[in-house]
């Protein structure tokens, strides 16, 4: 296996971690509004889970550096 296979999967699976904690996790965040909230709120209309901002900021900077550059656009 290449290195870069290697690198690539430790990203991967570090992806898998946050995303699946950011998603177990959220119910027992914040207070009991925010709570009481994601009830209603934490799964999609075809019954998928979903992630917070938590989450999306991680995907969102993983794009920005598989370009090389220091784009702060699309973290706003």
């Amino acid at each position: 296996m290449k290195l870069s296979n290697v690198i690539e999967d430790k990203f991967i699976g570090t992806f898998i971690g946050l995303s699946l904690g950011d998603a177990l996790g959220a119910p027992y965040e914040g207070g009991f509004i925010e709570r009481f909230l994601w009830k209603f709120f934490s799964k999609t209309p075809t019954g998928k889970m979903r992630w917070t901002d938590d989450t999306q900021m991680s995907i969102d900077l993983a794009n920005i550096l598989e370009k090389n550059t220091i784009d702060q656009k699309p973290l706003f």
